[in-house]
Order: structure tokens, then sequence, then C-alpha cells
């Protein structure tokens, strides 16, 4: 009996282990995470005389084109703007024009490129025959748009801004070359404006840069 007691004593004075506390684990850092900044949604495309423009609904400018710049670079960005890829074709020699390339949307809108009878550093055409294209606004830098009337765009151009010209002895209409600023300079690209060809009063389409009748009237 001395030696059960004794045990019982020793078990009751004997430490005991408790399971450890668990570990607390630190709640994860949030990572911050950048706001993307939209960008401002085009509207329109103003034709300049030796570049053309994108725009938001503010007018402010978004792109600027340089008709000297990358011909690529300018179909991709209408590509992405009209939501479509141009139909592309070679347009062969013809009565009024060499052979050149033309990138189409719809008839509404061309870029044309090697073209031999571009101004010298100019490395495509561009062309609006619609008003708009694809909820697009196409306008001159005056604010001219196919079917608007250019009657006084034109009585307000001197003589060597405005032509008429025909086929085989046929009047086919008229090309008012508009001024964006300035004195009215040489004939060049870069102090005319936008070509604004006209049958009737009415414009019917702008080609820019102004590679003056001769060259773009086809």
């Amino acid at each position: 009996m001395g030696l059960a007691l004794a045990a019982l004593l020793l078990t009751a004075c004997s430490p005991t282990t408790s399971d450890p506390a668990p570990a607390v684990t630190a709640p994860p850092t949030a990572t911050p995470t950048e706001t993307p900044v939209e960008e401002p949604a085009v509207t329109g495309i103003v034709v300049g005389g030796s570049e053309f423009t994108t725009v938001d609904s503010a007018g402010a400018v978004v792109d600027t084109v340089p008709y000297s710049s990358d011909p690529a670079a300018a179909i991709a960005l209408l590509s992405g703007l009209f939501d479509a890829e141009p139909l592309v074709s070679a347009v062969p020699e013809e009565h009024c024009s060499p052979s050149f390339n033309r990138a189409d949307w719809d008839g509404a809108v061309k870029l044309d490129t090697d073209f031999a009878w571009l101004p010298e550093g100019q490395l495509f055409v561009f062309g609006a025959y619609a008003p708009s294209h694809a909820g697009i606004d196409l306008t001159t830098s005056g604010g001219l748009a196919v079917g608007d009337d250019a009657s006084e765009l034109i009585a307000s151009l001197p003589p060597t801004h405005v032509e008429m010209y025909e086929y085989e002895g046929v009047t086919q209409g008229m090309a008012a070359y508009e001024v964006e600023g300035g004195d009215f300079g040489p004939a060049s690209y870069d102090a005319w404006g936008a070509q604004v060809r006209v049958k009737g009063s009415l414009v019917d389409g702008i080609v820019s840069p102004a590679i003056f009748l001769a060259a773009s009237i086809c």
C-alpha cells in the first residue's frame, strides 16, 4: 500500500503538457491596383492640309497622323476606329492618275499609298467620301463634310484655290483648296488645306494632302 501511495503522489506532482497555442497568421496585405486610364472616345476625324487628327466629343485632339507617317500605322488606327479591316486593292493607272494601292472602308474612307504624284515627303493620301463612317464624323479643318454647301468656302478663296475639272470636254466638278490659316502662300501642301471636291454647290469628297487637280481627281 505504501508503494501505491507513493506512485500516486509522484503522478500528481508531475507537470502536465498542453497543446501549443495555434500560430497567429497575419492577414494578407492588400496589393494596390492601378485604375486603368480610359482613352477618350474618338467621335471625329478632321482632315487638314498636312495631317489628319482624331478628336473627342469636346473637339480635343486624341491622335495626330501626318501624311508623312507610316501608312501601315495609319491603316491600323483607322481599322481600330471603324472596327473593321479595309478592302485592300491595287488601282491601275487611269486617264488622270498613276497606279497606286488603296485601303478602302466601304467607300466612305480611302487611304492611298505608293502614289507616284505625292508631294515630296508624303507617304499617303487620305480621302473622305461620306459625312461619317462607323459613327465617326469626317470633316475638314473648317468643319465641312460631304453633302455640305461649299458656296461660302468657294466665295472666300482666291482664284488660285478654286479649279474646275473636266474629262473629255465634260465638266465634272470643282476642286477648292481649303486654307487653314495665315497667308495663302505658295501652291504646296503645307500652305493649303484639304482639297474639297464640289459638284454643283455640295461637297462630294475631301482629299488631302492637296496634290492638285491632275493628280487627285479620280
